[in-house]
C-alpha cells in the first residue's frame, strides 16, 4: 500500500572488503542514498534536514563484488516529528532489511518540527496507521556493563558530511574496523541496532569500547568521555 520507491545499484570496488564482501558502511550509504533519492523525487515543500535516531538491520548474507542490487524503500511508521523508513536490499545471494527512525528538524537543523499534512498525505498510506518511536533503549544496558577492550580511532575530514557531522555510514565503518582490530567476525546472518545519542565532533578522536552481554556484543563510541552512539551486534564470533 502507498508509496514504494525503487532503485537499482551495483557493488563496486570501493564498496567491498578484501574478501569481496560489501562492507557495512557501504550498505549504510545505499540505505541513506535510497532515502535521499526518494524524498528528492517528490514535490514536498519541506524535504529536510532529517537526523537519524536509531536503525536496525538484519542481513541474510551480504552482497558481494559486482552483485546487482534491487532496492525498495518506504515509510513504515509515523510520529509527531519523526518517520520510520524500511528498506530492503536484495542481490543474487543476499537479502538485507533495515528499519530506521528519522526526526525532521527546522531549517537551522536544531529543533524537531511537526510533520506536515503534505508529508502525511504522501507517506501516510504506506505507514498504514503504524506508529514509530524515537525512544532509545541501549544506554541502560551499556551502563550495566564494563568495557573489556578499548580502541582509539582518529577522525578524518572526509568523515564529515554536508551538515558538518560524522556521517551515519562512518559509524559503521568504525564498527567494522573495531571488529577487525579485535579479531571478531560477523557470521553470514547477523543483525545490529545502532542508536545515536549525540553528534560526534570533528578533530577529536573516538574511543570505541567493547562490552559483552549474554546474547550480543555492545560497542560504544565515546568522545571526550561522553557516549555518542551505541551499537548492539548479534551473531559475532571470535
Amino acid at each position: 500500500m502507498g508509496r514504494v520507491f525503487q532503485i537499482e545499484d551495483r557493488v563496486l570496488l570501493a564498496d567491498t572488503d578484501p574478501n569481496g564482501r560489501m562492507r557495512l558502511d557501504a550498505v549504510s550509504r545505499v540505505l541513506q542514498d535510497a532515502a535521499t533519492l526518494d524524498v528528492e523525487s517528490t514535490s514536498l515543500t519541506k524535504k529536510g534536514p532529517w537526523v537519524i535516531r536509531w536503525m536496525e538491520m538484519t542481513a541474510h548474507g551480504l552482497p558481494r563484488y559486482l552483485d546487482e542490487l534491487a532496492i525498495e524503500t518506504y515509510c513504515s511508521g509515523l510520529g509527531r516529528a519523526w518517520a520510520e523508513r524500511s528498506t530492503v536490499i536484495k542481490s543474487r545471494s543476499a537479502s538485507v532489511r533495515a528499519t530506521a527512525n528519522w526526526v525532521l528538524l527546522d531549517d537551522l537543523g536544531r529543533s524537531p518540527i511537526r510533520l506536515s499534512e503534505e508529508f502525511l498525505s504522501l507517506y501516510g498510506p504506506s505507514a498504514n496507521g503504524r506508529t514509530s518511536s524515537p525512544r532509545l533503549r541501549l544506554l541502560q544496558r551499556l551502563n550495566d556493563s564494563k568495557p573489556s577492550e578499548k580502541l582509539v580511532i582518529p577522525l578524518r575530514f572526509c568523515d564529515l558530511d554536508i551538515m558538518g557531522h560524522m556521517n551515519n555510514a562512518v559509524h559503521l565503518a568504525l564498527v567494522e574496523e573495531s571488529l577487525y582490530q579485535l579479531d571478531l567476525k560477523l557470521l553470514d546472518e547477523f543483525s545490529y541496532r545502532i542508536e545515536f545519542l549525540a553528534e560526534i565532533e570533528p578533530k577529536a578522536p573516538v574511543v570505541i569500547e567493547l562490552r559483552d552481554s549474554d546474547s550480543s556484543t555492545l560497542l560504544a563510541l565515546v568522545q571526550n568521555e561522553a557516549t555518542k552512539s551505541i551499537i548492539e551486534l548479534s551473531q559475532v564470533i571470535q
